[in-house]
């Protein structure tokens, strides 16, 4: 998946590019602060880029999304879904992670731990239950979702606002903690179950 380019932010430090997504592989190049890669996808927490020829891995804690060679963040639409397809790249690696009630993450969630836990990474930091995170962003309609948007549903049990939170994913999909199937999936927002009960969607990026 080609997710735009990224630019080193490494406070005025170097970072090392790894032959594989973790610390413990061999590191093949060093890229000074301010260099831009092309980001190719995610694995693990680590960008997949191309550097001069090479595809290395580089932390994505030290890598900042930019629209092009240059670093620029350019038209502000296009880097948001630049950096909406980098949200949904991350937070795709925690499929099948289990649902659990008051889950933080990284090893379990819950809805909103989920979703908080995955903006969290890229410098978001929002509210904690799905019902306070209607206060975050912006108000979108369904016919205007992106890849990111926070997506809400409400079951009619509860006394809150909404009932469950996920992130969109793109083509009608999102991904989300599930109390169904007590497990990080993906789902289709035209499902029978998710459709009659989605209610709102908020841009935070």
């Amino acid at each position: 998946a080609d997710l735009g380019y990224g630019k080193v932010d490494a406070d005025g430090s170097t970072l090392n590019l790894r032959a594989g997504a973790g610390t413990d592989f061999d590191r093949v190049a060093v890229l000074n602060d301010g260099t831009v890669v092309q980001l190719l996808g995610m694995e693990n927490g680590w960008f997949k880029v191309s550097y001069n020829g090479v595809i290395a891995y580089a932390s994505s804690d030290y890598m900042a999304p930019c629209l092009d060679q240059s670093g620029n963040r350019g038209d502000a639409a296009v880097a948001d879904s630049t950096l909406g397809a980098q949200i949904v790249a991350y937070a795709k690696q925690f499929l099948g992670r289990p649902y659990v009630w008051g889950g933080n993450g990284p090893n379990s969630f819950d809805c909103s731990g989920f979703t908080k836990y995955v903006y969290a990474h890229f410098g978001y930091n929002i509210n904690r239950t799905a019902s306070a995170q209607l206060k975050n962003g912006v108000s979108v309609s369904r016919s205007e979702l992106q890849a990111g948007d926070l997506v809400f549903f409400y079951n009619g049990k509860v006394s809150t606002p909404v009932s469950h939170v996920g992130i969109y994913i793109g083509n009608g999909d999102f991904i989300h903690a599930s109390s169904n199937s007590y497990t990080v999936e993906i789902s289709s927002l035209y499902a029978k179950n998710y459709d009659a009960k989605y209610v709102y969607a908020r841009r935070i990026i």
